[in-house]
């Protein structure tokens, strides 16, 4: 479910409609209660994660060392951080903005799926090209679709897209159930994790 997104895996993510996103969040300077501030030194980013939460890191032999994940006990929602390095993109794999990310994910979904989050044609995807940080340009997306498991359950994904200054490109990805108990509680996961996203050289 986590692994390289753009190297030998797939892995995007999205979910939680929203026609804009408000990045200044309401975790600027302290956590909500329930949730606790993670800072990540090696993608150069905070996240804002539920208490409890436990965390998914590569191991110590994986060639992709680029992203982090932390999941509920349950395993029902999840959320990743992924950082495509400019500096390692030797094929060219990053695109010019956070928008032409988001589309050029966005066409797989709808045409393939996505192997690592287990995710079969998009029966639904919900392009957001009016998402900013700090001011600056960003992307999001929610895709619904049917889970590869058996039986098949249906998913929703959110992704947020931002490409930073020096060309690096961040996605934070939350999946969730699209039906069932845990929606709603999913969706407000997807929204504060992204509120409360700190990157530190935006």
């Amino acid at each position: 479910m986590f692994c390289n997104r753009r190297g030998a895996g797939a892995a995007a993510v999205a979910a939680a409609v929203t026609a804009y996103l408000v990045l200044a969040g309401p975790f600027a300077g302290r956590s909500s209660d329930g949730w606790a501030k993670r800072p990540e030194s090696r993608l150069g980013a905070t996240l804002a994660v539920p208490e409890g939460y436990q965390a998914l890191r590569p191991e110590k032999d994986d060639t992709d060392k680029n992203w982090v994940a932390y999941a509920d006990q349950s395993g029902g929602i999840w959320l990743r951080l992924r950082l495509d390095r400019r500096s390692q993109d030797s094929l060219g794999r990053i695109k010019s903005s956070a928008r032409a990310q988001m589309y050029d994910d966005n066409e797989k979904f709808k045409s393939q799926g996505d192997y690592d989050p287990g995710m079969g044609e998009a029966t639904r995807t919900v392009p957001d090209t009016d998402a900013t940080f700090h001011g600056r340009q960003a992307a999001g997306n929610t895709v619904a679709y049917p889970s590869d498991d058996s039986p098949s359950r249906p998913r929703e994904l959110r992704i947020f897209y931002y490409r930073s200054t020096s060309g690096d490109m961040y996605e934070l990805a939350v999946g969730y159930p699209a039906k069932g108990d845990f929606t709603a509680r999913g969706r407000e996961v997807a929204r504060a994790a992204v509120a409360g996203l700190e990157i530190t050289k935006p």
